[in-house]
């Protein structure tokens, strides 16, 4: 774990923090709460970045409000497809789609609903990739800027 989280410390600060300060502060937040055993508070710091980056690209999409809630997220994964945050089917676009759905399946509307270690760094390094993603490919992503 640990070696892993050195690993994420380090992707944060040379390839995130330059272009996405903010939030590079609010995943090393995540991993400091890691850390401490906190992993409700590190699961839930990574939901809102996971909220806050859907919810632009939602806004990003024409109609999607006339889309069927169930479909809207294939919309999205399109979304970041077109944009390469997501490109083909490895282990780093694996780990983005589990932290996403694990987060919006399963913490963010159940009450008294706990992660597991296992479950707390799937969610924390696939947020990482997939704020590194958008870091690496913010010109193609216009409501990253300024």
């Amino acid at each position: 774990e640990e070696k892993e989280l050195k690993g994420l410390e380090e992707k944060i600060r040379n390839e995130i923090e330059p272009y996405l300060p903010l939030v590079a502060s609010d995943l090393l937040q995540s991993i400091e709460c890691f850390r401490k055993g906190e992993l409700l508070a590190s699961v839930l710091i990574c939901g809102r970045i996971i909220v806050f980056l859907i919810e632009k690209i939602k806004s990003q999409i024409p109609n999607i409000s006339q889309i069927e809630a169930s479909q809207q997220w294939n919309k999205v994964i399109e979304f970041l497809k077109e944009r390469g945050i997501i490109e083909g089917k490895g282990e780093i676009e694996k780990r983005i789609i589990d932290a996403i759905k694990q987060y919006r399946n399963k913490f963010a509307h159940t009450v008294g609903t706990y992660p597991s270690i296992e479950e707390a760094l799937i969610i924390l390094s696939g947020t990482v990739f997939l704020v590194d993603k958008c870091a690496k490919n913010i010109d193609k992503l216009e409501f990253l800027k300024g």
